[in-house]
């Protein structure tokens, strides 16, 4: 007998990154477990150092792309997880009671990065990113029943 997979929105704001780590984390550790979807407020298009570094651990999200809110609208989800500060703090409602929000917040690569003039520097600060989300990513759905 098969569980049902728990129907999850990563969600962030502007730059893609964190969603699409999130998304490529869950569809290589937890296929059986989570359905993912990721979702950006503002679709600044693909974060070509999220590929790069996400691409050094064999998960390839240059596929990948965010789905608006409004296509979402109709789905039944078990779970928000929010990725920013920025998006928690925002009033953004699901169709349903039963899915609930959580905030796990990590630092904006993107950001981060504009600090630093060469890539390798850059690369280190997605890097880090990537790897605390990998974290977070293993402990779904013990993490999320928890709660």
């Amino acid at each position: 007998m098969s569980e049902k997979k728990l129907k999850i929105i990563f969600l962030c704001s502007g730059n893609l990154s964190r969603c699409q780590m999130a998304e490529g984390w869950a569809r290589k550790l937890k296929r059986l477990q989570i359905e993912p979807y990721s979702v950006s407020l503002e679709n600044n298009g693909p974060d070509l150092l999220a590929e790069k570094v996400m691409a050094e651990v064999g998960i390839d999200i240059s596929k990948q792309r965010p789905v608006s809110l409004q296509e979402l609208k109709q789905m039944e989800f078990d779970f928000v997880i929010t990725l920013c500060r920025r998006v928690a703090r925002q009033s953004i409602m699901f169709p349903l009671a039963a899915t609930k929000t959580i905030n796990a917040d990590f630092p904006d690569p993107a950001a981060a990065a504009e600090k630093f003039d060469n890539e390798a520097e850059k690369l280190n600060g997605y890097r880090q990113v990537r790897d605390r989300i990998r974290k977070f990513i293993e402990t779904i759905p013990e993490y999320l029943f928890s709660i």
